[in-house]
Order: C-alpha cells, then structure tokens, then sequence
C-alpha cells in the first residue's frame, strides 16, 4: 500500500504544467474561499483520481488553473504515508526534473515541535534558451486523521508563477517576499477538511 501512494504521489506534480478541465466538486468540503495573505481563493478545480487521493486547487478570482499567477493547494491523500515519505516522494522528483530544469531546486524546511515540513521548491518549463514559465512552490505537509479515523497526509500549499518577459520581475519579486510567504504559511490554520467522494 505504501509502495502504491509513494508512487502515485511521485507521478503526481503540482497541476502546474498541464491544463486541466472538467467539473469542480468539493471532495473536501471546506468552506470558501481561503484567505491566504489578505486574498480570497476560490476553489476553481478538484480530482480525485484514486479512492484515498484528493486534489483541489484554488485561485483568485479571473485567474484561470492553466495560467494562474498565485494559487492554493489542498491535498490529501489516505493511507500508510507519513510526512516525511510525502517530502521524499516530492523531493525525488525534483531531484528526477534537475536534470532536464536549469532551475529546479529545493529546500526542506522541518518544524520538530509539529512534525510538520515545509518544502520550498522552484521549477520552469521552456526550452534552455527562453523559459515560457518559472514557478514557486511552498508545501506545508501535516499527519492527517479524519472524523472516521482513516489516517494520512494534508497538505496545504502555496503557488506563484511568472511568465514570459515577466519571469525576472517575478523572480525578483521572490527574492524579496519568499521568506515572509513561507512564514505566513507556516502560521496558517489549516483548514478542517472532511473527505467525501
């Protein structure tokens, strides 16, 4: 079972490049929208491709999941899994895209008093002469257990992009808040999910 949802979350990348489409349904039935650093996000698409896996993705209001500028993530996913297998199975695929991303990286940020970790990440798509997307990434992993006792892994999570002409302000841009992002969201209560398929 543990060797199923390490791969599955291994196959599994931020919605990030590849559109997605279909009909948006609550599988976490969190109130809308999440308030995260004074913006509203609301839930703009969801799926739940396995029994014990759950994505729903949120953006501000006009922006698009195919080419949002900020957006939240809740996952969760059911099962033998701990927070630390979770971070793994992320790392690796980052450590799998460097190979063929100049910008890929990463930097694991572990909170002792919770258990939680922090997985701050960066990633492009383009070619190695003009990048069409750069995106930051900020993934806050927590031990899970709902109201019928089923165990596994929340994550809450933060997402900015930049495109085109706009990849060095954006960078920049980062330089200067990334620090102040991962602590609001290190802060953040974590919404109260109730998984429903």
């Amino acid at each position: 079972m543990k060797q199923i949802l390490l791969l599955l979350l291994v196959c599994i990348l931020t919605s990030s490049f590849s559109p997605k489409k279909g009909q948006v349904k609550d599988y976490l039935n969190i109130p809308g929208p999440i308030n995260f650093n004074d913006t509203d996000f609301v839930l703009a698409w969801s799926s739940n491709p396995t029994t014990t896996y759950f994505k729903q993705e949120y953006v501000p209001s006009g922006e698009v999941v195919e080419k949002y500028n900020q957006m939240v993530l809740v996952e969760v996913v059911l099962g033998d899994l701990t927070v630390e297998d979770a971070v793994r199975a992320q790392v690796n695929v980052i450590q799998q895209r460097k190979k063929t991303d100049q910008v890929a990286q990463y930097q694991v940020i572990e909170n002792p008093n919770t258990g939680e970790i922090i997985l701050d990440f960066l990633m492009s798509a383009g070619t190695k002469k003009k990048l069409d997307v750069v995106e930051w990434n900020a993934y806050r992993y927590k031990a899970f257990e709902d109201e019928k006792g089923r165990k596994g892994i929340l994550l809450f999570a933060i997402s900015r992009r930049g495109y085109n002409d706009a990849i060095a302000p954006f960078l920049k841009g980062l330089k200067d808040e990334r620090i102040n992002m991962i602590n609001l969201l290190g802060a953040y209560e974590m919404p109260t999910v109730k998984v429903s398929q």
